[in-house]
């Protein structure tokens, strides 16, 4: 299925039932590259321009965040969309600030509320906010939500004609294997030598694997962190994934290092990248972390290995 089918297929599914939408909560239950983002933000973000409404989109990452404010650019609706993140909504919350009115509220990403809730102690905060946004039409979008979704539906919070599913596919993924941790330095040294333009993503869960990984292939690979990732900063580089002239979106050396930092708002378009492996301890991120690749063609295929 092309790009744009999937977006094609997504608004008919939705139709111009959107337009009756007041006060309720919707969601938005599919997988990476299904065309919600562009729905939100193309079709909605223009209705709501029309009618003068104001719309908050909420991003759980830096990187998604960004995305989000260029594409709102690109479809000239970023006069009515205000987009931040979920850690900057809480800093106001917590600091017992008022905010305004906004007639919709968008939650990217929302499975930020349980899967942060590891590390970040004011997840609660945001999610509250969103839940009670009664005088709002509230979206929760997100590929793995699936336990969260399905509460809601069993307490009412969401009825089943709001509830828009979105069939996940990973066709483009043509084998999966499972490895032993000392098996990762083997394995992507057999590619480097045995395949000549393949491409190779290595998502880490910690920047202490990610210093490993530099001591063995040093600069002849890519790395990104997030920003407060002190122990790494000095070997990383976010504008390392670009745009290039012929529309890729990519690294321009045949290993990228990373953490969960691009777990979504960064998306991968490179035939070349053959090999994706996922160091990532939890199943709803690691499904993140495969989405970040995009399929651009029928011959664009990869391998994925989970540890």
């Amino acid at each position: 299925m092309t790009k744009s089918s999937k977006r094609q297929f997504f608004s008919s599914l939705v139709g111009e039932t959107f337009k009756s939408w007041e006060n309720t909560k919707i969601v938005f239950d599919g997988g990476t590259g299904s065309g919600k983002t562009y729905f939100v933000i193309n079709i909605l973000g223009g209705y709501a321009k029309m009618r003068k409404k104001k719309m908050l989109y909420l991003c759980n990452r830096a990187e998604l965040k960004k995305q989000v404010i260029s594409d709102a650019k690109k479809a000239n609706v970023n006069d009515a969309i205000f987009v931040t993140t979920y850690q900057s909504l809480q800093k106001h919350l917590c600091n017992g600030e008022t905010l305004q009115h906004y007639d919709y509220v968008i939650a990217d990403e929302c499975h930020y509320f349980t899967n942060d809730a590891l590390f970040n102690e004011y997840t609660d905060k945001s999610y509250q906010y969103v839940m009670t946004q009664r005088q709002s039409v509230v979206i929760y979008i997100s590929a793995t939500a699936k336990i969260f979704f399905n509460w809601m539906k069993k307490r009412g919070i969401v009825s089943e004609e709001h509830y828009f599913l979105i069939p996940k596919t990973y066709d483009y993924v043509d084998k999966v294997y499972f490895y032993d941790k000392k098996l990762l330095v083997p394995k992507m040294d057999q590619i480097l030598q045995t395949e000549d333009a393949s491409k190779i993503i290595v998502f880490c869960n910690s920047t202490t694997r990610m210093l490993e990984l530099y001591k063995i292939y040093g600069e002849s690979a890519n790395y990104v962190a997030s920003k407060s990732a002190e122990r790494v900063r000095d070997i990383c580089d976010e504008a390392c994934i670009y745009e290039h002239e012929d529309g890729t979106v990519t690294f321009d050396k045949r290993i990228l290092v990373t953490t969960k930092v691009i777990d979504n708002g960064v998306n991968i378009k490179d035939e070349n990248v053959k090999h994706i492996f996922s160091e990532i301890l939890d199943v709803d991120s690691a499904i993140q972390a495969l989405g970040r690749k995009r399929k651009i063609s029928e011959k664009d295929t990869c391998t994925f290995y989970l540890k």
